[in-house]
């Protein structure tokens, strides 16, 4: 396995160019969610970019990299340009491809809080969602397990919908 970072830099967000095929879209909601987190946490993970003629061009944390004005965390990549084309194409898809052991999630829940309201209806949604959904062993579905449901999330733009 190639080893293609090069460097973690930290640069200004302004010297950074969003990738001309980015196709992720980022809901309001998923703004201020990340904003949340941003000023709750900080700068925890790194946007991934690669040098190019015209100058840093972000592979991954398009829209982390729209939250500030200041210098940016980013993993230097050595990639061309079909590469990254295919680390754009897939990197959320195969992250999002990840399953959830809830009864990790719900200790880890269970401990947490945030003062942002935001960050904060996201835990709780999170802590509810699975809960309203899982069947008991060997309950057979039936559409009653939809009648306490009050909102529905978009999977593909995150965006939530009241019901």
């Amino acid at each position: 396995m190639k080893d293609r970072i090069k460097s973690l830099k930290r640069i200004p967000a302004s010297k950074l160019i969003p990738h001309p095929l980015n196709h992720r879209t980022h809901p309001d909601h998923q703004k201020r969610v990340l904003q949340g987190l941003l000023d709750d946490v900080g700068w925890a993970d790194a946007v991934i970019v690669r040098e190019t003629p015209e100058g840093y061009q972000i592979l991954d944390g398009h829209l982390r990299s729209e939250m500030t004005t200041g210098k940016i965390p980013c993993l230097v990549v050595d990639l061309s340009d079909d590469e990254a084309n295919l680390l754009l194409a897939t990197h959320d898809h195969i992250t999002g491809m990840a399953g959830t052991d809830q009864s990790k999630l719900d200790d880890l829940l269970s401990e947490l809080s945030s003062k942002n309201d935001d960050v904060q209806s996201l835990l709780d949604e999170l802590a509810t969602k699975t809960e309203e959904y899982l069947l008991d062993e060997g309950q057979e579905f039936d559409e009653s397990c939809a009648d306490n449901v009050s909102t529905v999330t978009c999977p593909h733009c995150g965006e939530i919908f009241p019901l």
